[in-house]
């Protein structure tokens, strides 16, 4: 992570925070290039739900890879769009990866192999301009996941799962911030105000150095 590309703002969340809803009003109102997440074509995601230990690392290292290729797409995006727009991202993929590590669905080795790829492949990409957290906590999305998405693969996620993704999310952020990103946390319990979030967006995003990657 060498510098920070102009242009790209990043949502974040936990699982039914509320990313894809908002990143589609914030694409539509804005003119912003959206990139969304390929949850729906990872092959390992389903598997993963039934039998994590089974699938944990397979699952994982999909989602690295496919966030990497779209993250390089977006950088390149970056330079002539008027904003670039992902619903979460290559950095956070390790997120989820500790938190399968931490609950023991990735073993040592796996998540060591894991770790050096994610070590190698992000060290010379350039930083998110503005990342957005959406802080919704695990009790409320838990709450959405099986009373308002209502998704089959999901229906088996147990709220521990939650906990242990916001606790990995705290810690990735505070990351983040040293390495110089510019970090905006939105309390999402309640959706808020779309308008509210792109001049946030915009008033973080004038704070940032005007340096361009060669990625």
């Amino acid at each position: 992570m060498c510098c920070v590309a102009p242009n790209i703002f990043i949502l974040e969340g936990n699982i039914a925070a509320g990313k894809s809803t908002l990143a589609s009003k914030l694409a539509d109102m804005y003119g912003l290039t959206l990139f969304t997440e390929p949850v729906e074509e990872n092959p390992y995601l389903e598997l993963f739900y039934e039998d994590p230990k089974k699938w944990g690392y397979q699952m994982q290292i999909w989602f690295f890879n496919q966030r990497l290729n779209t993250y390089k797409e977006a950088i390149q995006a970056s330079k002539t769009a008027k904003g670039v727009l992902l619903d979460r991202s290559v950095f956070s993929d390790l997120v989820f990866a500790l938190n399968s590590y931490e609950d023991g669905f990735i073993s040592d080795a796996d998540f060591k192999l894991y770790n050096e790829q994610y070590q190698s492949k992000l060290k010379d990409l350039p930083l998110p301009t503005v990342i957005l957290y959406l802080d919704a906590t695990p009790e409320t999305c838990y709450y959405r996941i099986h009373n308002v998405r209502c998704r089959p693969c999901e229906a088996s996620i147990p709220l521990s799962y939650l906990q242990g993704l916001d606790r990995c999310y705290h810690t990735f952020l505070d990351t983040m911030h040293r390495l110089g990103c510019s970090i905006y946390t939105e309390p999402w319990n309640e959706f808020g105000q779309t308008e509210i979030i792109y001049a946030n967006y915009i008033r973080l995003k004038e704070t940032v150095p005007p340096i361009v990657s060669s990625v």
